[in-house]
């Protein structure tokens, strides 16, 4: 049995709800995942979402997976929740990434007639 990793991506996250759902299918159905990355791209996290989230990331641990969180800075995030996300270990790493250089370049290849393809 050969280890694996898994990434998830979503570009809305609320409830966390669909998210959770695909982390404790992938935690039942392989015994050979260690590592999870998940990217979101705008991240609300809504009333319950973050205790629903960290319960996941505690299972994943206990069963040796490590959990990787990036977020991008498209929606304002509360500093409470990342230290919170961070603090307890249970979440590998949490990392947000800025898009407003992404936005920038994007904005100034379509005034200037670029190709914006080139960029992805």
């Amino acid at each position: 049995d050969q280890a694996f990793s898994v990434f998830l991506l979503d570009d809305l996250m609320d409830t966390g709800a669909k998210l959770s759902w695909a982390l404790n299918y992938l935690l039942q159905q392989s015994k050979s995942l260690k590592r999870i990355g998940i990217f979101l791209t705008h991240a609300l996290f809504s009333t319950g979402c973050f205790d629903r989230l960290r319960g996941d990331a505690q299972l994943a641990s206990s069963a040796g997976v490590s959990i990787h969180l990036y977020l991008t800075d498209s929606v304002q995030q509360d500093q409470q929740v990342l230290k919170r996300l961070q603090a307890d270990g249970c979440f590998t790493q949490v990392k947000v990434i800025g898009v407003a250089p992404l936005l920038a370049e994007t904005i100034n290849r379509l005034q200037h007639g670029q190709s914006i393809s080139s960029m992805w």
